[in-house]
This record gives structure tokens, C-alpha cells and sequence, in this order.
């Protein structure tokens, strides 16, 4: 995995309400086109949340383009995931998915995570040995874990696979 030098800027745009979109942007020096990845918190997060920045950052080392945001509200109905509904559609998504849990996850997003599995087999999934939901991370972040590790070098890989 190469580890390229980025480019970083910071971006705010205006939207309607006196709401608005704001987030970084991180590039590898040069010119040649790569794919563009939009990294988005979770529910209870922000983009500088722990682990976040140093994901962007090492995602787009490995030589693609990240586009980090925090939305202007949160529009998730609860802290357990999403609908049966929502997980029937996502199921039916036609481009490659790699989804990634930690298997010490609440019992909710567990539950949610196998029903994935059972309703999309087409997709990769991964279980992380140990991992809670943020990869033993914390905020203010101290640093990576080998969760968190293995949850980023399995993303770069993937995406590596799929898209370069």
C-alpha cells in the first residue's frame, strides 16, 4: 500500500435555513483521475469524531480522493439502526458492499448485521473478533486499535479490489 502525500482543504457551503455543508477534502498529489469516496459519521457523530480523520487520511494515502462532511441535522430514528423496510432495499443494492461490524456490537446492530447477511449474501461481510462499534476507539481519540486496523486495511483492500 502506497502512502501518498495529500492535499488537504476545508469546505463550507451554504444551504438553505441558515444550514449548511461542511467538511475537508483530501487528495493525492498528481493529476491522474481516482475514485471519490464520501466517508460519513454515524448517528451521535461529527467528522472529527476519533477515529474519522485519521480514516480519511489513511484511505486517501492508499490513493483516492475523500470527501469527510458533517450533515447539518441528524435524521436517524433511533440509536438501533435502521427500519426492516431500510434493510430490505439496502439489500437489493446492485454495486458491491462491504460491510464491516465489530462481533462485541450492541445486540440491535448485531441482529441487524445477520439479517444483511441472510436478506444480501452477494455482499462481503466482515466480523471483527473483539470489536465494540467503534473499534475500541475513543473520544478524544488516543489513537488506533488493531480493530480499527484491520477495519481500514479490509476497507483500502475492497475498495482497491473494486475500484482501481
Amino acid at each position: 500500500m502506497s502512502h501518498e502525500t495529500l492535499t488537504f482543504e476545508h469546505f463550507k457551503l451554504p444551504l438553505e435555513n441558515g444550514l449548511y455543508l461542511e467538511g475537508e477534502v483530501r487528495v493525492p498529489v498528481g493529476t491522474a483521475p481516482k475514485p471519490v469516496l464520501l466517508i460519513s459519521h454515524g448517528f451521535r457523530g461529527h467528522k472529527d469524531w476519533a477515529f474519522w480523520p485519521e480514516v480519511s487520511g489513511r484511505i486517501a494515502g492508499s490513493g483516492f480522493y475523500t470527501v469527510s462532511f458533517n450533515f447539518s441535522r441528524i435524521a436517524a430514528r433511533d440509536a438501533d439502526g435502521i427500519s426492516p423496510e431500510e434493510a430490505a432495499e439496502a439489500a437489493t443494492l446492485s454495486s458491491a458492499a462491504l460491510l464491516i461490524q465489530g462481533d462485541q456490537d450492541r445486540d440491535a446492530l448485531l441482529l441487524q448485521h445477520a439479517g444483511f447477511r441472510e436478506q444480501a449474501p452477494q455482499h462481503r461481510y466482515l466480523s471483527i473478533r473483539g470489536a465494540d462499534h467503534t473499534f475500541g476507539t475513543v473520544d478524544p481519540y488516543e489513537g488506533s486499535t488493531s480493530a480499527l486496523n484491520e477495519a481500514v486495511t479490509s476497507t483500502i483492500a475492497f475498495l482497491q479490489e473494486k475500484l482501481a
